[in-house]
């Protein structure tokens, strides 16, 4: 029986390859494929760095809606996806998938699913032998070799080679209207909370103790969730204008750089303000603490630590102000953003 493997696909995780697992994965696959590329360039393009959604509840979906489809294109590439179900009319059954999986492996393209081990995140199907695939997972042990995939994806995108590209000026300018667009739209796909109203439907029910009675332990671990995946976002947002200002000159790249420095300084007063926002996974319980992200850990990389094991009222408290505060400093953002665009 042949092997077939795409080697030397870099590994995926947290504080390793970057937090938004799609973004990731598509990276890491066009390292491999020697595209000149990097994680804040596909955050930008496919506009997940500006994202903002909250489900209608508590869901840790909120951080994975963005546009999928156009984050490889100024690489030559789509990315084309399959549902994949064995009820008749939900999607493709597996029998087809693992032909249209194997079929792109062989073609020297690795592949795109969720939920490939433990939980629903994003991961890199790398080769195959018979029946079984080898993936690279946010949820494998990071070693050099791949590991048997042990769960079947519900969905996965298969990567397209394009004869026609748009340029890459042409996709961002036409994201960043994009992104100006949705922040005022309310809800997207029937279930989240959208840009500004997803931002004030987190300030709403942060500190509603009777919205999280009955599950506060799963809305903590949510309610860090999706700071760490906005610090991420926001700091990619001001990395990728940085690195596409060459491409606009006069007055158009200066006002590109001010919306840069906006968004900058929101990933800051994220980065800051973490204190509020904790993980469940971060405590200590022995130690009686809670690991904090450093401010910068290029330039300082000791953790800062928290005197409680909890999810404190108080926490949740400041949290609030700490949205207020995030929203406020995000319109002014895409106000920039539109006098940029001449919108």
């Amino acid at each position: 029986m042949s092997k077939v493997l795409i080697k030397d696909i870099p590994p995926l995780g947290w504080g390793i390859s970057g937090e938004t697992s799609f973004i990731a994965s598509i990276n890491n696959i066009m390292k491999t494929l020697d595209k000149e590329t990097d994680y804040y360039e596909l955050m930008g393009i496919s506009g997940a760095a500006f994202r903002m959604q909250f489900s209608k509840v508590w869901c840790p979906s909120s951080g994975d809606w963005y546009d999928r489809s156009v984050v490889t294109q100024h690489l030559g590439f789509r990315t084309k996806d399959y549902m994949i179900s064995e009820d008749e009319g939900k999607g493709i059954k597996k029998a087809e998938a693992r032909n249209i999986i194997k079929k792109s492996l062989d073609s020297g393209l690795p592949v795109i699913g969720i939920d490939l081990l433990k939980v629903p995140e994003w991961g890199i199907i790398c080769g195959y032998e018979g029946d079984t695939f080898y993936v690279r997972d946010y949820f494998d042990n990071k070693s050099a070799e791949y590991v048997p995939m042990t769960k079947f994806p519900w969905i996965i995108h298969i990567l397209e080679e394009l004869s026609e590209s748009k340029s890459k000026k042409e996709l961002i300018l036409e994201q960043l209207q994009k992104v100006v667009a949705s922040f005022e739209v309310p809800f997207v796909d029937n279930q989240y909370h959208n840009g500004r109203a997803g931002f004030q439907f987190w300030i709403d029910q942060i500190n509603d103790d009777e919205a999280h009675k009955d599950n506060l332990a799963s809305h903590w671990h949510l309610n860090g969730w999706l700071y760490d995946l906005l610090f991420d976002a926001r700091h990619a947002t001001h990395m990728f204008l940085l690195n596409i200002a060459d491409l606009f000159s006069g007055d158009q790249r200066k006002k590109l750089l001010e919306v840069r420095e906006k968004y900058k300084s929101i990933s800051e007063y994220i980065c800051e303000n973490w204190i509020h926002f904790p993980m469940p996974n971060w405590v200590d319980k022995e130690k009686g603490r809670t690991f904090i992200p450093p401010y910068d850990s290029s330039v300082n990389p000791e953790p800062r630590y928290l005197s409680t094991v909890e999810w404190t009222p108080e926490m949740r408290d400041e949290g609030k102000l700490v949205l207020i505060k995030i929203l406020k400093m995000e319109e002014k953002a895409i106000d920039l953003l539109k006098s940029f665009l001449n919108l």
